[in-house]
Order: structure tokens, then sequence, then C-alpha cells
């Protein structure tokens, strides 16, 4: 059974996955303008091949041992198969939905994440989480408004991303604290390149300039960053806490939009980011409370003194 973390440590992991979900959404943005000129395979190959030699020197630079005897540990195997699988279908899905459709289903991942944690982790999951989860997720199917008409067999090769990225993600939660995260995160982001190098045997590669280098060494950082944040976003908090701070990197994708390109959110927009943004701080709240009154609960179930 996982134990409940501190309000401390929750707030922790919600730090994390805020930090993560916008370097996930400025990589996102990298690619698509390197995409412009780039088959997605090739993109994704270049960009593992850049970001994992920098997460390997982030980790010597930090004094991290890499062991690679612990890569191999089951737990690592199985989230690395996460990364691999949600990167691949989530693509592959992604060019044959429109891409409200195709984020859509991936809002589905707080609540898997939490079910699995309850289920498999044995973590507490009071109905104010379920609720907060469930609010969430209304907030944020207001502003992507998927269409009827867009769900075919790609929104299952989708619904599948969104499994792997459950399966990424509790196991996650599972790793041995002993595993450095700079090394597991490496391991990731070179599966992921060969996943890019799988998708290249369809796509005819193309010489890459000088704009190109930029695009994807700016999101190969961006990446690794996304990697590291993750992990300690799932390691540091509760699931039921620090999932539905996911969906967080819609409202990223707003304010990116309104501030490079002028594009200003319409009343549904609005309306499901004041659901998203109310949601959030009532979460955060709570664990600032729970904070609170945790000395005082010990206090009074400290054995009085002889």
């Amino acid at each position: 059974m996982s134990a409940p973390n501190t309000a401390t440590d929750n707030r922790r992991g919600i730090a994390f996955m805020l930090a993560a979900m916008a370097a996930f959404l400025v990589n996102d943005t990298l690619v698509k303008l390197a995409s412009a000129d780039l088959p997605v395979g090739q993109i994704v190959f270049v960009r593992g091949l850049m970001a994992t030699p920098l997460l390997l020197l982030a980790a010597w630079w930090q004094g991290v041992p890499v062991e690679m005897r612990g890569l191999f540990h089951p737990i690592v195997g199985l989230r690395t198969v996460g990364e691999m699988g949600s990167t691949g279908f989530y693509l592959s899905a992604l060019a044959h939905l429109p891409i409200a459709n195709a984020t859509a289903i991936l809002l589905l991942v707080p609540l898997a994440t939490t079910a699995g944690a309850a289920l498999f982790l044995r973590e507490p999951v009071g109905l104010r989480r379920w609720t907060a989860i469930g609010i969430g997720l209304l907030g944020a199917l207001i502003i992507v408004r998927p269409g009827m008409e867009g769900f075919t067999v790609w929104s299952v090769v989708a619904l599948v991303a969104a499994l792997f990225v459950t399966t990424r993600d509790l196991c996650s939660r599972m790793i041995p604290p002993n595993l450095p995260v700079f090394a597991v995160s490496a391991a990731a982001s070179a599966a992921v390149a060969v996943v890019g190098l799988v998708m290249g045997l369809w796509e005819d590669w193309v010489v890459l300039g000088a704009g190109d280098y930029l695009y994807l060494a700016g999101s190969a950082v961006l990446l690794s960053a996304g990697y590291v944040l993750i992990l300690h976003a799932m390691r540091a908090g509760d699931v039921a806490v620090v999932a539905p701070f996911r969906y967080s990197i819609i409202l990223w994708a707003i304010a990116i939009q309104a501030v490079v390109f002028a594009a200003w959110p319409d009343l549904p927009t609005l309306a499901g980011s004041t659901i998203l943004v109310a949601t959030g701080l009532y979460t955060f709240n709570r664990e600032r409370k729970r904070a609170k009154l945790r000395p005082a609960a010990a206090a009074l179930t400290a054995p009085a003194p002889k």
C-alpha cells in the first residue's frame, strides 16, 4: 500500500506538474514549427539524439551515478514501454484526428491514473478528490470542445495512447527511490528516439537547415526538462492530488496563443478556464489547510509525557 504523502509533498508535486506541462507544451510548439519542413519520425529521432546525451550530461554534472543495471528494473522497463507507446500511438492518432478530439481523449489520463493509484497502489482517494478531477475534466472539455463527427477508429488509437501514458505515470510512482531521475529519463528519451526511427521507415527524410537545428535543440532541452519534472511530480505527491494539474497544459496553451499570436479566448474557453483555475485553487488550498492541521492532529495523538 502506498502511504499518503504530506500536504507539503503534494504541493511540491503540483509545482512539478505545472512546470512539466509548461515544458511539454513549448516543446510541442517547437515540434509543430519544425514539422512544417520535417517529417515527424525524423523530428522525434533527431530530438532524441540530442536529449539523451543532455540528460546523461546533467546526471554527470550533478554527480549522479548512472548505473545501467538499475535501468533493467522491471518497473523502469514497463515505464519505458509506456513512454514509447504513448509517443507512437498519440502521434499516429494526431495525424488523423482533429486536435481537439485527440486532446479530449488524453484528458482522461488524470481520471485513469487516479483510478489506477487507488486500485494498484492502494492510495486513499476520497470523494472530494474524485469530484475535483471530474469538475476539472468538465472544464477542460468545455475548452477543447471535441466534435462527435471526429471520433473514428483513430480515436481508439488515441485511447490506447492515453492508457500508455497512464502506465508510464503509475510506474513513475513505483520506481525504486534509489534509481536516479536523470538515468530513468535518459532511458525514456533513448527509447522514444527508437520510436522515431521506426516511424521514419515510412517517411522521406530531408536535410536539416539551421532553423531546424534550433527548433530541435530547443525541443530537446524542454523535453528533457519535462521528463525530469514529470518524474519528480509523480514521485513527490499523491497521484489523486497531482494528476488533475495535467489540465494546466490547456491553460498554458491559451496563454501562449494570447501573448504570442494575439489569439484571445472566446467565452466558452474563458468559462472552461475559470473552472480549471477554480478547481486547481481548491485543491491547492485544501492541501495548504491539511498542512496546517497535521501538526495539531499529531499533537493530539502523541502519547502523554510520563
